[in-house]
């Protein structure tokens, strides 16, 4: 589960900060917080610093926040924030969104440090290895910092480096669905092919460093998102529908959406009866629930690791199965035997391994 744009909105309900993250850890569901880090109070930040040691979520610094810009503005906003560097909309952190361009690098190591003083007056707050932006918009003088001092081994990205989110800025074009055809547009416009499902899960060289790339879209259901609302059934359908897309597809998956956009509507019995009926409509795949830095771990192990050999025993009770390259954590690959009642699939584990690693499948 992907959520962006988190600002802390429960007292909207007269419920705590981040009270539908824990709905959600409820059902097994194991968030990734965007967070709008000078939106969240001091009670927000504590109970995110729960979620975060509990093993209950994972959060990564999306944006500044969604500023007070008028007298009716509804969001806090913290006192020690830096000067704000727009003028309308929000402030972020890795890309001067208002001009369409990266930061100049004194602008981008201004906004780095921002952040790093935020987390060290609030702290210990980990931040995720798994790095999304506002809008997808990072310029390339960022990634070092993001990579060096916070860790940072995976991205979610639909578009390049130095580029805004818009029409005329193409997807990327990366695998395992997108890298030969022409590219479409990275945003959303259908004559674009902009509504088209996303899938990526490949390595990208941004800023000097290597990372793995990872997002799951189902565009062509709801648009850009889930888009939850108030309507339960609306709701859980969509939520369900989008999350068997990936699953049949063998894709990561992942309920994405924004908290200051739906989930703030949503009254909390609502939501907490969306999440329940959500995990169960998912329930007959038997997922293993895990948090965002997992799972593109995970994926991340499938494209840095391959079979390269399979053998049947002399007794044909056992194949041999070798892979090669690297996996820093255990995968699995599916083995398909015939038998009476047709094709069945045997779901066997690889151990994580460096070199070549030789894994026997009972048949």
């Amino acid at each position: 589960m992907r959520v962006d744009d988190v600002a802390g909105t429960g007292w909207r309900w007269n419920e705590t900060p981040l009270y539908w993250a824990r709905s959600a850890a409820r059902h097994g569901f194991r968030p990734w917080l965007g967070l709008f880090i000078y939106n969240l109070t001091d009670p927000a930040v504590a109970e995110l610093r729960e979620l975060l040691e509990q093993g209950q979520a994972t959060a990564f610094p999306h944006a500044f926040g969604r500023p007070p810009r008028s007298p009716d503005a509804e969001l806090p906003y913290a006192p020690d924030a830096l000067p704000l560097r727009a003028r309308e909309y929000d402030e972020f952190i890795y890309f001067d969104h208002q001009r369409g361009e990266p930061w100049s690098i004194a602008e981008a190591a201004r906004g780095l440090a921002a952040v790093d003083r935020w987390y060290a007056s609030r702290g210990p707050l980990p931040i995720s290895s798994y790095a999304v932006a506002h809008w997808y918009e990072m310029g390339s003088n960022t990634i070092a910092h993001m990579v060096d001092r916070w860790g940072v081994e995976f991205v979610g990205k639909v578009q390049d480096v130095d580029a805004p989110l818009r029409d005329e800025v193409p997807w990327l074009r990366l695998g395992p669905f997108r890298r030969y055809e022409q590219p479409g547009t990275s945003l959303f416009e259908p004559e674009l092919r902009g509504n088209r499902p996303v899938y990526y899960a490949d390595f990208v060289n941004f800023g000097g460093r290597q990372l793995f790339n990872c997002v799951t879209e189902i565009r062509d259901d709801a648009g850009y998102e889930w888009a939850p609302d108030a309507d339960v059934v609306a709701t859980v359908g969509r939520g369900v529908r989008q999350l068997r897309r990936a699953l049949d597809s063998m894709a990561l998956a992942s309920l994405f959406t924004h908290e200051t956009d739906f989930i703030y509507r949503i009254p909390p019995a609502a939501w907490d009866m969306i999440m329940r009926q959500v995990a169960g409509g998912i329930s007959g795949y038997k997922p293993i629930y895990v948090t965002a830095d997992e799972g593109v771990r995970y994926v991340r192990a499938t494209r840095s690791s391959r079979l390269v050999s399979s053998r049947v025993s002399a007794s044909g009770g056992e194949l041999e199965l070798t892979f090669s390259g690297r996996a820093d954590v255990p995968t699995h690959c599916y083995v398909f035997t015939q038998a009476d009642e047709g094709m069945v699939g045997l779901l066997a584990e690889v151990p994580a391994f460096e070199g070549e690693v030789t894994v026997p499948v009972a048949l």
